[in-house]
């Protein structure tokens, strides 16, 4: 049944002010019940069913709320299918989907293009990262208020990192609803031939350091026709951030708001990563991974069976035609604990700053009822959700995937040990920029043709002097 009311637009300038009750109407709704004459029961029936067809409610309006994606076939199957879902139960509100090439990035460039259009976007899920020049400019409506009317405490409901992700100055701005989390998925066959224990499913296993994961590597390679490794450990590397992090280290302190790379963390990571090609060998070089991979087409983990390791933060359908047996498993790490290597991603939807914001906001709560939020994943493909009353229902639904032959175990052990990609930098407006300064510079380190010791310095000033923290 819809539920929802046509609203006004909420925005940063009304958010603080708009909630307090006038004394007037108050005094207006207490007197109303004294103001009659005649019981109700005494009035001739004629009078009670007028009264009552001036009373009644209007019927809401129907209300069309347009709904920014990107071209991925299997991904618009699904977001037919959920929000059909809601239609079903909330036949006055439509959801207007519209299709953009580019994938996140087109998204995230037609937001404004389509505001000053005078089509304004209702409803979209970042990708992407950055979404506090959206705050700028007025583009998107804080959900803080939503929240707050309809009892809704963002840290009792959902991973905290995820709120933290979406959250700026005490306002929560969007809803999280799907995790991209960075797991290992190991092929059994190759560590079993090796005579190799798996890796742990539990990264606060301490037995699982860089040392022993170069030790197995070194044991699952076989010339340059299969390695330990392939090419990538971590889904979010953006000139590095993600290296020290097997190391201790984090790139930003969100606390003090301030880099954090120029330290042995990052040296030791970034030499690391670089010398698991150059010097050990158990991972392959750019030719050697095309020349594994010829013209097969699907995840290289899956079709080729050529490598022991493989990070994996979405699975992909192919997994369930591999020639081989295969587990999920997590991310070595070697320093203080506890265990934060590599990096998860919370996916999150955003209500634009439109007329119908109360109508946004029910689709949003309907992830919140039921199951609906495990529909989400269907269309991101990730295993995790940040939704923390489905977690188990999650896992659950996942592994079904897989007849129970794979354990999902180690998906939702990361979400809670990992960092948010970027580690607090990535939601301000011009982290991009800062990306494009550092990336060739990083680049240039990889290839051995800059200083890792002039890099750290550079880019830990760049970002504190140049990032908008707002």
């Amino acid at each position: 049944m819809n539920t929802s009311t046509v609203g006004s637009s909420i925005t940063r300038r009304t958010m603080l002010g708009g909630f307090a009750v006038g004394a007037g109407a108050v005094l207006a709704a207490a007197c109303g019940g004294a103001t009659g004459t005649m019981m109700e029961e005494e009035k001739p029936a004629e009078q009670m069913e007028e009264k009552q067809a001036e009373e009644a409610p209007a019927a809401p309006e129907p209300v069309n709320i347009l709904y920014l994606t990107y071209t991925r076939p299997a991904r618009n199957e699904a977001e037919q299918a959920l929000y059909g879902g809601f239609q079903e139960a909330n036949p006055g509100i439509t959801l207007d989907i519209k299709i953009v090439d580019g994938g996140g990035t087109g998204v995230r460039q037609n937001i404004p293009i389509l505001f000053a259009a005078g089509t304004p976007v209702g409803l979209f899920e970042n990708t992407w990262g950055t979404w506090l020049q959206f705050v700028d400019g007025d583009l998107i409506a804080p959900l803080t208020p939503l929240m707050s009317r309809d009892g809704i405490n963002p840290y009792e409901t959902f991973i905290a990192e995820g709120v933290d992700f979406v959250s700026n100055q005490g306002v929560t701005w969007g809803f999280p609803a799907s995790m991209s989390v960075d797991t290992w998925a190991y092929n059994k066959n190759i560590f079993d031939e090796a005579g190799v224990p798996y890796p742990p499913s539990d990264p606060a296993d301490e037995s699982w350091t860089m040392e022993a994961y170069i030790d197995a590597m070194e044991k699952l390679t076989k010339g340059t026709e299969q390695f330990g490794m392939r090419r990538g450990y971590t889904g979010f590397n953006t000139f590095g951030i993600g290296d020290g992090t097997f190391f201790g280290g984090l790139a930003w302190d969100a606390e003090n708001n301030k880099a954090t790379m120029n330290n042995d963390h990052y040296v030791q990571g970034i030499n690391f990563w670089i010398d698991i090609v150059d010097k050990f060998r158990v991972m392959p070089t750019g030719d050697e991974h095309a020349a594994i991979v010829g013209g097969r087409s699907g995840h290289p983990f899956f079709t080729t069976g050529a490598f022991g390791i493989s990070v994996m933060f979405v699975v992909p359908p192919e997994a369930k035609e591999a020639a081989f047996d295969w587990g999920i498993g997590a991310l070595a790490y070697t320093g203080e604990p506890p265990n934060h290597s590599g990096r998860h991603y919370t996916h999150a939807v955003f209500a634009g700053n439109t007329d119908h914001i109360d109508q946004t906001w029910e689709v949003m709560k309907w992830f919140l009822e039921g199951d609906n939020g495990l529909t989400y994943l269907e269309v991101t493909g990730h295993v995790v959700t940040p939704m923390l009353h489905l977690f188990d229902q999650a896992k659950s639904h996942w592994e079904a995937k897989y007849d129970g032959q794979v354990d999902g175990t180690t998906y939702f052990l990361e979400a809670q040990h990992t960092p948010q990609s970027g580690h607090g930098m990535l939601k301000y407006s011009n982290f991009y920029d800062i990306r494009d300064i550092l990336q060739p510079i990083y680049n240039s380190v990889r290839a051995r043709e800059a200083s890792i010791e002039e890099f750290l310095p550079f880019a830990e000033t760049t970002i504190n002097e140049q990032l908008k923290v707002e």
